[in-house]
């Protein structure tokens, strides 16, 4: 990419922090009501760029060649009176039969703030941008106020390089029928109409017809019915609904899917699913929504790919054995940035056979700075892309250093899990020692609801991670009620049971001073035999390397019960295991021997000061 587009991306997403300031300060708190008030102002200036496709005015009041140089130029009380008489209404009656975008009338009321948008605009060729531009500028929008209360909406538009990778990957033919159950702005279906468009006359005659497909429950499916309008698609395919609630069978050639993740739904018994977890229902209705001999590439959180949940593990096998899966690609974190490093995968599979093996491929880099700016990461472009390494490799699915195949018996084997971590490193993991599941009992806590105040305050030590850092847990700053712990089913661990954390802050360790219960990302282990000793484990867990272990979560890296069960621990002889314990005591003695003396260094040290000053 070269600097100049870079520049222009810097220039775009400037505007729009301006604009969202300007109208936030002009009266419009609503960030969905600033978008949609903003939006024709960037539908203009995006017409007037097509000359085969400017607004349809009447040829009067000088709207005759370049109607935004003409509007640019008005003085703000005549520029806010044609916006209202002439240009809104005109867009109304032109598209709103389509979608219900444009309003009869502007909310932007402040003739200076209304200038101002429209300068900032006039000096920008939108059409240099690599952008969707009222995709990207509705997720801006939406997104500002939830960044600045540190919320996180869990719904994240695809940015348009991994849209056109998806897209080449894919390979449509014209004659596809192209599905996305939950379109949100329209990226994948303006883009993959795009490609059909651009493509040979033979798909010239479909472009009329409804050849792409959609559904949205929020309001993003206005933008996606007049993406599609403007680049030359019939969006009577698009509906606003609740996708889950109504699945569709064999009907697709193609889907391409970004769902939003960690999504609640009550329609998990259409598709032969138990709880309210829409990840998988999400999945499944793709798979259903295939035609035989189809293809689906899907944006998927990777909890989903090696979660343990049995509705997880069911359509996890249910792909397997009704779809061949072609490829998994581990997206780096900063891909969704600035909004969330949630990590995520694509997950590309044709429905019919079974599939043999799993071909796995990891991005490191993407083309883009791994940057957390509010510019966006469009703005920062580097040479260091992977992905045009996988466009090379994707038809030989051949392996390197950054992909590998694994069988899909080995697959099966191990939970089914589809996470590329999960094999990233597995020939490489030491085999000298005893998978710790086989030397001792694993039990994972859990914490009781914390919204009910009844389950709190009681007698009962409750351990979070925060508390493993001490050698033996006697207190804990939060304490269970009778009712807590009978509610949640919690069980006790005995004293001297070792805790083990293994989620976000993995490799902490303390013993249980009296009875305890601990949060679900705490364990507690005790030896089954006399092969291990607890003092030891508390010693060698801590130093162990568990990167060839560990998930991607959510909300920072973690491991589960089976993870656990399967690390290697290097299991000298008792003698030797008892040695290393009266070593390392005689050390950690020394430690707290040098801390008190610290303590009282410092403690005189105030001492003394005080003294001078008083």
């Amino acid at each position: 990419m070269t600097q100049p587009m870079a520049n222009a991306g810097q220039m775009f997403k400037k505007i729009l922090f301006e604009a969202n300031f300007l109208l936030k300060k002009s009266g419009l708190t609503e960030s969905k009501k600033r978008f949609f008030h903003f939006a024709p102002l960037l539908v203009i200036k995006l017409m007037s760029e097509f000359k085969e496709q400017q607004i349809p005015f009447q040829k009067s009041k000088g709207f005759k060649h370049s109607y935004w140089e003409h509007f640019s130029k008005l003085e703000p009380q005549l520029m806010l009176q044609t916006l209202n008489r002439i240009i809104l209404p005109k867009l109304a009656k032109t598209y709103n039969h389509h979608t219900d975008f444009f309003a009869q009338k502007s909310a932007i009321q402040n003739l200076t703030v209304l200038k101002q948008l429209v300068d900032k605009l006039s000096s920008l060729n939108l059409l240099e941008l690599d952008l969707d531009i009222l995709g990207d500028t509705f997720e801006y929008f939406l997104h500002q106020d939830f960044l600045e209360s540190k919320q996180d909406l869990g719904i994240y538009f695809t940015p348009c390089h991994i849209v056109k990778l998806i897209l080449d990957l894919v390979e449509l033919k014209p004659e596809d029928k192209i599905y996305d159950p939950t379109c949100g702005a329209g990226g994948f279906l303006t883009e993959a109409f795009k490609v059909l468009k651009n493509r040979s006359n033979a798909c010239s005659q479909r472009l009329n017809q409804k050849i792409v497909f959609g559904r949205e429950i929020s309001d993003s499916i206005k933008i996606a019915k007049l993406n599609l309008i403007l680049a030359g698609a019939c969006p009577s395919g698009l509906y606003q609904m609740d996708t889950l609630q109504s699945p569709v069978y064999n009907q697709f050639n193609v889907v391409l899917a970004n769902f939003p993740f960690s999504q609640k739904t009550n329609h998990s018994a259409l598709y032969e699913l138990k709880g309210v977890d829409a990840n998988p229902v999400f999945l499944k209705h793709i798979i259903d929504a295939l035609m035989p001999g189809g293809i689906a590439a899907v944006i998927v959180p990777d909890r989903l790919l090696f979660h343990e949940n049995p509705e997880y593990i069911k359509v996890r096998m249910l792909l397997l054995e009704t779809c061949e899966v072609l490829g998994v690609i581990q997206l780096h974190e900063f891909v969704f940035m600035p909004y969330t490093k949630q990590p995520t995968s694509i997950l590309i599979f044709k429905k019919g056979g079974k599939t043999k093996s799993v071909w796995f491929f990891d991005v490191r880099e993407d083309g883009f700075k791994k940057t957390a700016s509010l510019l966006g990461r469009s703005c920062f472009p580097i040479l260091e892309n992977d992905l045009d390494l996988l466009r090379t490799f994707w038809n030989g699915k051949k392996d390197s250093t950054h992909s590998f195949s694994v069988a899909v018996h080995t697959i099966v084997k191990e939970k089914v899990y589809l996470s590329m971590n999960r094999y990233k490193n597995h020939n490489q993991i030491l085999k000298k020692g005893v998978k710790l599941g086989e030397l001792c009992d694993i039990f994972i806590g859990e914490t009781p609801k914390q919204s009910n105040i009844h389950f709190y305050g009681g007698k009962h030590l409750f351990v979070r991670i925060r508390d493993l850092n001490q050698r033996i847990i006697k207190n804990t700053e939060s304490k269970l009620t009778d009712e807590g712990v009978q509610q949640s089913r919690l069980k006790p661990l005995k004293r001297h049971t070792l805790l083990f954390s293994f989620r976000l802050t993995i490799g902490k360790v303390a013993f249980a001073g009296k009875k305890l219960y601990t949060s679900e990302g705490i364990a507690g282990l005790v030896p089954k035999d006399n092969r291990v000793l607890s003092q030891y484990l508390y010693y060698i867990l801590p130093q162990l390397d568990y990167s060839f272990y560990i998930n991607r979560g959510a909300k920072g890296q973690e491991l589960n019960r089976t993870i656990l069960e399967t690390i290697q621990i290097p299991l000298p002889p008792l003698h030797l295991q008892r040695k290393l314990i009266r070593t390392l005591d005689l050390q950690e003695l020394k430690k707290e021997r040098c801390l008190k003396q610290v303590q009282k260094i410092i403690w005189f040290k105030n001492k003394k000061i005080q003294e001078l000053i008083q």
